[in-house]
């Protein structure tokens, strides 16, 4: 017996679990997901920062015109899932079972968009915001600085401070570092053990500085982000979802085409740091 398919009820679920499953997309502006569409480009438009004038008493208030800052962001890639699933392995298509063709549907495609944006990195390293330059990098440790190297707590403190002397908003601050150096900030006494983690990678229940720390397989080379929640943006749509049979096959095939982009909107409110495990 063959399944339908309510494709904006499953659309749905595999935007929310792809959001879910990706700490890089969870942190970036996502106002312009509902745009996406393969080699569209989005405008981003960012109101300017404003400027305060002396008052002079018995003078009139000039009044000026807010500005904005135009960027474009090209959806530029794209992925497919294309799966037979053979009615002998399921004698019983339900609500369950779809749900797990949908999620691992999802699952595939956030980690694409998350190893995606973990590039990003490349926006910054070199820059004033790298506090590594774009050298060979820091060694991370356990505990506090030694000659040898820095701790993975202290390394996303000054990452903090970067972004405080850039003029950051302290709202929304994240940092993303990969797995080893996740396990050396649990293992300082000032981060704590007692910890748990979400489906997209936050570690709940402490911060470094006022940072919400996620962590990702996806970050490259060791290269750690931290920034602030619009520091860059993040644009995706999923284009195409379809249930069909296969002619010659007793089988469901999920067919599903995913596209997205991504780009760093304001450079100055994101650092890097090129992290060496110790």
């Amino acid at each position: 017996m063959s399944v339908s398919l309510d494709k904006s009820i499953w659309s749905e679920f595999i935007l929310e679990q792809i959001v879910a499953n990706s700490p890089y997309i969870t942190v970036a502006n996502k106002d312009f997901s509902g745009e996406a569409a393969l080699g569209k480009t989005v405008v981003i438009n960012q109101l300017d920062d404003f400027t305060a004038s002396n008052y002079v008493i018995g003078t009139n208030m000039a009044m000026s015109a807010a500005t904005f800052t135009s960027q474009s962001l090209t959806i530029s890639q794209q992925k497919y899932v294309f799966k037979a699933v053979d009615q002998l392995y399921s004698r019983q298509y339900d609500v369950s079972f779809m749900q797990k063709v949908m999620t691992k549907t999802a699952d595939v495609f956030a980690q694409a968009a998350d190893a995606y944006l973990a590039g990003l990195y490349t926006a910054v390293s070199g820059s004033t915001l790298d506090i590594t330059s774009g050298s060979v990098g820091w060694t991370i440790g356990t505990n506090g600085d030694t000659a040898a190297s820095s701790s993975a707590y202290n390394a996303i403190v000054k990452l903090n401070t970067l972004l405080d002397e850039n003029n950051a908003s302290q709202d929304g601050r994240w940092c993303i570092i990969p797995a080893w150096m996740k396990e050396k900030l649990i293992l300082d006494t000032r981060f704590g053990a007692h910890v748990t983690y979400l489906q997209n990678g936050q570690i709940q229940g402490a911060t470094v500085n006022g940072t919400t720390i996620y962590y990702s397989n996806n970050v490259p080379s060791g290269w750690v982000l931290s920034g602030v929640t619009d520091a860059f943006a993040f644009a995706s749509g999923l284009t195409s979802l379809q249930l069909i049979q296969p002619e010659a096959q007793v089988a469901d095939a999920v067919k599903a085409l995913y596209v997205y982009g991504g780009k760093v909107i304001k450079t100055s409110k994101v650092a890097t740091l090129h992290a060496i495990e110790y």
